[in-house]
């Protein structure tokens, strides 16, 4: 039901199930999205940000007042196939929210890119950033207008954006530092 992938790297492995493994799942009505992982899609960067994004949920949904976890997968098969996906929504207090876990650098169009296409999604009233570092911290600010010598004029939208360093919710789970595009925490 479970087989592994050998990955040349840390984690030298990933698992995965088996055809057996969804059958199972599926006839348990555990199967949320009907495809299957498939070896020769694999690539080791998207294994991070997935190793990333699940000790995040671990961490979330842990806590009493998070709810109602949809990752990607499932909001892309499930709920919403024309908007921004985000990695996960989820309900934290009752509060719709959106879940970004960004670990790497990325062209500032491409933030962009996403930013207005978020900005659509009224329903998601926070949308929480897990960062690796500082760096996609101010790339993604700098999008906004920030730069190091002055004050960006605040967009409608851009209270709603929290950011948390990977490092610290690792460490501290919900008790983490949690800031705004201002770094007010």
């Amino acid at each position: 039901m479970i087989s592994e992938l050998k990955t040349h790297v840390i984690p030298s492995k990933v698992y995965f199930l088996t055809p057996l493994g969804y059958d199972y799942l599926e006839s348990r009505g555990l199967l949320r999205v009907p495809d299957h992982f498939n070896q020769s899609n694999f690539r080791i960067a998207t294994c991070f940000h997935t190793l990333a994004g699940l000790e995040v949920r671990l961490i979330f949904e842990k806590h009493k007042l998070v709810s109602d976890w949809n990752p990607e997968r499932v909001l892309n098969y499930a709920i919403r196939k024309d908007s921004r996906m985000v990695d996960a929504e989820f309900n934290f207090c009752g509060i719709h929210c959106g879940l970004e876990v960004e670990l790497t650098l990325k062209a500032p169009r491409v933030i962009e890119e996403n930013l207005k296409k978020l900005k659509g999604r009224n329903e998601l009233k926070n949308i929480f950033w897990i960062i690796r570092n500082r760096n996609v911290f101010d790339s993604i600010r700098n999008v906004y207008g920030f730069s190091p010598n002055q004050t960006a004029i605040l967009n409608d939208d851009q209270e709603h954006h929290l950011f948390i360093m990977l490092d610290d919710l690792q460490k501290n789970r919900l008790d983490s530092n949690v800031f705004n595009l201002n770094e007010k925490k």
